[in-house]
């Protein structure tokens, strides 16, 4: 039980870094189109630096198990 909650908890952790990634996706096409309020500018900032840490993060507990 208690695997399969954490197998759980991993694929909902990947969800969100996916639709994260599709997020910065968006708000970088749209800061071509025109400028960004200071939240989508706010959010564009977060996500630039989370992912790539969250990627890491996750690369280095995966290997350190």
């Amino acid at each position: 039980m208690v695997a399969f909650l954490e197998n759980l908890k991993a694929l909902a952790f990947l969800l969100i870094f996916i639709s994260s990634y599709f997020y910065y996706r968006k708000l970088k096409i749209t800061k071509r189109e025109k400028k960004l309020s200071v939240i989508e500018m706010s959010l564009y900032i977060i996500t630039s630096i989370a992912l790539p840490a969250y990627a890491f993060l996750y690369l280095l507990l995966l290997l350190a198990t």
